[in-house]
């Protein structure tokens, strides 16, 4: 990965599935991280895709994989493939209805998936960076953050 100063790695962390852990709630749980040392540049990639499809006329307002018709996802898609040489991708999931019941909580099993994955990719990759950044999506809001955090 080629970077702005290849002094820091920047981390960004999402999900897919929710933390509702009823029989209505999804089956399994992804948290995925997206490492690089340039952000900037990955970021200019897709937002030349968002934009060369606004102005094609698509529809990207939201511009999100579950939401964009396929065409759009597959597009994104082989721009990630391009972005080989600048990013890192990680992730780690859960089938939920196999969690301990003591961790069925959102709190509690976003620390535990969240510190796993952290801990891979900073044993992994951190003695190469002076810093690594993590920026993490708005999965967990206000109390819910302090156990997460704390891990």
């Amino acid at each position: 990965m080629n970077g702005v100063s290849n002094n820091s790695l920047f981390v960004f962390v999402d999900e897919s599935g929710n933390l509702d852990f009823s029989v209505s709630g999804t089956k399994f749980y992804v948290l995925a991280a997206v490492a690089t040392t340039d952000p900037i540049r990955s970021a200019t990639l897709l937002q030349k895709l968002k934009y060369s499809h606004l102005e094609r006329g698509d529809d990207v307002e939201i511009f999100h994989a579950s939401e964009d018709r396929q065409y759009i996802r597959n597009d994104v898609i082989d721009a990630i493939k391009s972005m080989q040489d600048m990013i890192m991708a990680h992730y780690i999931f859960a089938q939920k209805n196999k969690t301990n019941p003591s961790i069925q909580n959102a709190p509690a099993f976003y620390a535990k998936l969240g510190a796993a994955l952290m801990k891979f990719i900073i044993s992994y990759k951190s003695s190469d960076y002076l810093k690594v950044i993590i920026i993490f999506d708005k999965c967990l809001r206000g109390k819910e953050q302090n156990p997460f955090l704390k891990k």
